[in-house]
């Protein structure tokens, strides 16, 4: 079943909840056929709709996500981008909003243990090196912006009430850092749908967290 798929769900477990799903298009381009699914779900169960995750594709399959999301014809409440940062080189395979520039020190770690074609494992030296040229990248904070990339889903909003949310959290807070979010105010309200993260503005966040 995963994140994108709502019908196990034959009634509102409360009356103050959202369906949240997550959307991509890795195996197969379904947006359309899944968004009319979770409509009718929501319709007939008065539960809001919210993207909690999409994203980790190409500029143009972004920005029409996003303008899928928009579409009145299937309500969302609102959506969120994953992910506002990324490191290493799995920021090469699609563009995006901020990437990290991580040594290759670093890279023979992670590399050894996160990947299916996992790399030769390092010595502890070579390990606490790639630790130490890490976090020395992170101090100089050497990453990267692409423009396209934060005007893709900010450019596709028709009525410009996008938020960047999650800069500098307090610790402990619970907010998740990296997320950029849009928030619908014309979404119909149905049960009692969660308050918006924020709505009608438009922010870039830095932040030094990743």
């Amino acid at each position: 079943m995963g994140a994108s798929d709502l019908s196990m769900f034959r009634e509102p477990l409360s009356g103050n909840q959202v369906y949240s799903f997550h959307m991509y298009t890795w195996f197969g381009d379904r947006r359309r056929k899944n968004l009319a699914d979770y409509k009718r779900i929501s319709d007939a169960q008065g539960v809001p709709l919210w993207c909690g995750e999409f994203g980790e594709n190409k500029y143009e399959i972004i920005r029409s996500t996003v303008e899928l999301f928009e579409d009145p014809q299937y309500g969302l409440g609102g959506w969120s981008f994953y992910t506002w940062k990324r490191s290493g080189k799995g920021g090469r395979r699609y563009p995006g909003l901020v990437i990290i520039e991580t040594p290759e020190s670093w890279q023979r770690v992670i590399e050894s243990v996160g990947t299916v074609l996992r790399r030769r494992a390092p010595s502890r030296p070579q390990a606490r090196q790639g630790m130490r040229d890490l976090i020395a990248s992170l101090q100089r904070r050497a990453q990267s912006e692409d423009p396209r990339m934060v005007d893709a889903p900010v450019g596709a909003s028709r009525n410009g009430a996008e938020a960047v949310a999650g800069a500098r959290a307090p610790p402990g807070s619970g907010a998740r850092v990296g997320s950029l979010s849009r928030s619908s105010s014309s979404a119909p309200a149905r049960g009692r749908a969660p308050t918006p993260m924020r709505s009608g503005q438009a922010r870039r966040a830095r932040s030094a967290s990743c």
